[in-house]
């Protein structure tokens, strides 16, 4: 199984370094191509990285480290892509609160996978 990174902020890279520290084998990928080189070079042969488009045709199982809404935003960029694959989403739907702190952005009885999921697997979500 190949796995991939998506998003190298301190959720992806600390994943990234976890992962290779117990022997994996993984696939980098930013909107910044040169992030993911830069850390793909520092964890040396256990990493290496690819364009966001090519990490998702890739691997089989994406490991999202990208912000709340930036996930809605990439699944439906890459839905076609998506389907059949292992998706692990560690984030919280999030966002700075504008004091130093976060909020919850979605309401408090819906789960991000509620509303992710469905966009993954129907041509025209309703979220």
């Amino acid at each position: 199984m190949k796995t991939a990174i998506i998003g190298l902020g301190i959720l992806g890279s600390r994943v990234a370094n976890n992962l290779v520290a117990g022997g994996e084998s993984v696939i980098l990928a930013a909107r910044d191509p040169a992030k993911a080189q830069a850390l793909a070079k520092k964890l040396d042969s256990k990493a290496e990285a690819m364009l966001i488009e090519d990490a998702v045709k890739t691997a089989d199982i994406l490991i999202l480290g990208i912000w709340f809404e930036t996930i809605k935003e990439f699944v439906a960029a890459n839905r076609a892509s998506l389907v059949g694959q292992i998706i692990v989403d560690p984030s919280n739907p999030i966002a700075l609160d504008g004091k130093g702190g976060f909020k919850k952005i979605i309401p408090v009885d819906q789960s991000s996978g509620q509303i992710i999921s469905p966009s993954c697997f129907l041509k025209n979500p309703t979220r």
